[in-house]
């Protein structure tokens, strides 16, 4: 998949809208987003949050509140109740993260008695439109695990296959970045690395092509590869890359938007429905653009 347009052709008037619900939708930038996915024709949204707050926000934006489904809830905890509980019946396909902390939001999502956990790690994925790059590139995972030992990192790199699968990739290349390409005795994330190959050689993770330790360059970029006669299988073409922490990852990500004008889109994976989290700092539009994502992760469209 080449861009984000090529992600939002498979929503765009379709016969019958998917619902987002929005948690807490009393902040501007969640308003606008679940008003541009109706406008594009992309999704539906339920708000769930102050509705004499929300109604504000649709009349700034020039929307009547009678073109959304609004459910009062007095506090954030009350509006992350009300929207698992949505969740829970079938009333959505995806969660949006409005005004509301997110340890908030995901002590509802994994409460014991009415959460909607269900996969053995809540990991997350942020996919990247970078110019200068070929397509989309996934980046986990720089917002949930902080340290991931290799078990976590077997989960986090199954739950990004997985959803590249369902974005229409039969094998994607998934790189597991060091500082280089060698294997290095005093640096356990570089043993983890190789480690996750031997279970790809073994046949125990499948559905990808793993290389790993390399390095950023060497993962995404042609030039480098043929200057350092690289013969990897993930060599300048890279569909995922997994970070060794939250560290690395969240720097890389943050590096590509502020220096390389990258877009992104960024989805928590693991529970019964995607939940779209991004930075504070996302606009509208990139919100959108996680809402699209999510529900292709929702219904593998």
């Amino acid at each position: 998949m080449k861009n984000f347009a090529e992600l939002k052709k498979r929503f765009r008037n379709s016969r019958e809208l998917k619902t987002i619900v929005v948690v807490n939708a009393v902040d501007q930038v969640s308003i606008q987003a679940a008003i541009m996915a109706k406008n594009q024709d992309l999704a539906k949204s339920i708000l769930v949050g102050d509705t004499v707050k929300i109604r504000e926000l649709l009349l700034e934006n020039r929307n009547d509140a009678e073109d959304f489904e609004i459910i009062s809830a007095e506090t954030p905890e009350i509006a992350a109740e009300i929207s698992i509980n949505l969740i829970r019946e079938g009333h959505g396909e995806a969660l949006l993260k409005g005004h509301i902390q997110t340890g908030t939001l995901l002590k509802a999502v994994v409460n014991n008695e009415n959460g909607i956990k269900e996969g053995p790690l809540l990991s997350h994925v942020t996919l990247l439109q970078i110019p200068g790059y070929q397509k989309l590139l996934g980046f986990t995972d720089g917002a949930m695990v902080l340290f991931p030992d290799f078990s976590q990192k077997k989960l986090l790199l199954e739950n990004a296959v997985t959803l590249f699968h369902k974005l229409g990739y039969e094998k994607p290349k998934v790189g597991i970045i060091e500082a280089n390409e060698l294997i290095h005795p005093k640096i356990t994330t570089s043993l983890e690395a190789e480690q996750l190959m031997q279970l790809q050689r073994s046949g125990e993770i499948t559905g990808c092509v793993i290389q790993g330790p390399i390095s950023f360059d060497l993962a995404t970029d042609p030039a480098a590869v043929e200057a350092k006669q690289y013969t990897g299988a993930v060599k300048g073409d890279a569909d995922i890359l997994l970070a060794p922490n939250i560290t690395v990852a969240n720097v890389m990500v943050k590096a590509l938007q502020t220096f390389g004008r990258a877009k992104t889109a960024g989805i928590v994976l693991g529970a019964k429905c995607p939940i779209i989290l991004v930075s504070r700092a996302s606009s509208a539009e990139e919100k959108v653009t996680s809402m699209m994502l999510a529900l292709a992760a929702a219904k593998g469209e």
